[in-house]
């Protein structure tokens, strides 16, 4: 059995930050810029996560899928890690 690697910031900007954010949130290219929305190990007080949870980000981009919205909430949940 494969345990899946923890997401880091690397692994969720490349597969929906980058991909989904940036055209409108430049500040979330780095890692202090995503802090900013993000309360470590508390998803639910985390903007980020409200955002994408609620469906009303991204604006301009395909919505967020379960799986992309889990993998953010998980890497919330577990710290934030850089």
């Amino acid at each position: 059995m494969k345990v899946p690697t923890p997401a880091t910031f690397q692994s969720i900007e490349a597969l929906t930050i980058g991909p989904k954010c940036l055209q409108c949130h430049q500040s979330l290219s780095t890692y202090a810029g995503v802090m900013q929305e993000v309360k470590a190990g508390d998803a639910s007080q985390s903007s980020l996560y409200q955002q994408v949870s609620s469906g009303s980000m991204p604006k301009q981009s395909t919505k967020l899928s379960d799986a992309e919205i889990a993998a953010i909430y998980s890497w919330i949940q577990n710290g934030a890690q850089n």
